[in-house]
């Protein structure tokens, strides 16, 4: 890291972008892209198809949050030890099978004489969100694993990249598609990218992602050793402390962005902001890191990110709302890869995939409770006033862990 902070800013930048010239680890990223793009898709499809069920109400839309996380939440860490025992190909290839079956339900769900409604929506979300669970520990220990050790700080950045050049393309390609032919046919190319995504994990030469030495062959021993590194690391700790007050509040905009937005091309055109901001962080981001240690990066992202919305709740315009969106989308990526960094630095490789799947089931577990509370909240109090609780709620968690060092 030394040699890193020696190079000039715009050697650097460039640097971000090294691994992609392995031909292995980019087809890897490609299906990375691509999956999670098909994720957002559906995501976005999903919440506006309960908004049009059940005439805007919000708690029903936060448990299609709720339905999205709580597979994650409750699957991550065994399939994150799957990922540490198996070899991580296969793992990705049966995944993205059974999203794309997922797929394939949800465009028969959506079709007006198959008349499920919001029971039968939520049951088939809840089983993708099994899929979900599966590829996203298996594809961000696999990138880490393919890049050169050296190259590791970019290999994490770019995973980053992946999830959010997908929240460019996935919601934006929804919001038009909404527009131009309706729910069906956004879950139809959630199928189709599924079924591409597996073929790019095919093209991968069977062997590069072999299992790393030192890993148990037991499955519940080796699920047990995951956990127990993670919860006696005391950075390890404190990172997912601060990251999952974090995460708890965030949920809010997922939640809420639906209500405040009644025309699907700005709320396809809110998220592609959101994406492209976050893309605009992939750029700054090592400046940051450079500057600022992993503490103060995570307190950098969860502060603005609490300013903005406010502003979220605050400014009733359109396209006011929408350069807000894109200054979240810059704090969310410097939260979400500083928190990934700092806890990749803590992780020996036999361990990668089970420590980013308890970091990612943290961020699920946010996610779930902070879905049911803003939703329940939002009945009461509205969507405005619910938003502007949620940002002071991630400000109040920001001063409370403000002084936990992350430093060894």
């Amino acid at each position: 890291m030394a040699e890193d902070a020696r190079l000039p800013e715009s050697s650097t930048a460039l640097q971000v972008w090294a691994p992609l010239r392995e031909r292995v680890f980019r087809a890897a990223w490609i299906a990375a892209v691509v999956s999670i793009c098909a994720i957002w898709m559906q995501d976005v499809a999903a919440a506006w198809f309960v908004k049009e069920l059940t005439a805007g109400d919000p708690l029903a839309i936060s448990l299609v949050q709720v339905a999205i996380s709580l597979p994650v939440l409750l699957l991550v860490v065994p399939a994150g030890t799957l990922g540490d025992l198996l070899d991580r190909r296969r793992v990705l290839a049966w995944a993205l099978v059974w999203l794309a079956l997922c797929g394939a339900g949800l465009t028969w769900a959506a079709q007006p004489a198959a008349a499920v409604g919001l029971p039968g929506l939520l049951a088939l979300t809840l089983l993708s969100g099994a899929g979900k669970a599966l590829i996203l520990p298996a594809f961000s220990a696999t990138g880490a694993e393919l890049a050169q050790r050296s190259e590791l700080q970019h290999a994490v950045a770019l995973h980053s990249a992946a999830n959010n050049v997908a929240r460019i393309a996935g919601p934006g390609v929804a919001g038009a598609l909404l527009v131009a032919a309706g729910v069906p046919t956004v879950f139809a190319a959630t199928l189709a990218a599924y079924l591409l995504a597996w073929l790019l994990v095919l093209s991968i030469p069977p062997g590069r992602f072999a299992k790393p030495r030192g890993v148990s062959q037991r499955y519940w021993p080796a699920l047990l050793e995951g956990l127990l590194h993670c919860a006696r690391d005391l950075v390890y700790r404190r990172v997912i402390l601060r990251v999952v007050v974090f995460f708890c509040c965030a949920v809010a905009v997922h939640g809420m962005l639906p209500l405040l937005v009644t025309d699907a091309r700005w709320f396809g055109l809110g998220w592609a902001a959101y994406g492209v901001g976050a893309i605009v962080g992939v750029v700054l981001f090592p400046r940051v890191a450079r500057s600022l240690d992993a503490g103060r990066q995570l307190s950098l992202g969860i502060g603005l990110h609490a300013v903005m919305m406010t502003s979220l709740a605050i400014f009733p315009a359109n396209l006011l709302r929408t350069a807000t969106l894109f200054v979240l989308g810059i704090a969310w990526y410097v939260v979400v890869s500083g928190g990934q960094l700092a806890v990749q630095r803590e992780l020996p490789d036999a361990l990668r995939a089970r420590g980013m799947a308890v970091f990612t089931m943290t961020m699920m577990a946010g996610f779930v409770a902070g879905a049911l509370l803003w939703g329940a909240l939002a009945r009461v109090i509205g969507v405005q006033a619910t938003l502007l609780a949620a940002a002071a709620t991630g400000a109040l968690g920001l001063a409370a862990t403000f002084r936990l060092s992350l430093k060894r």
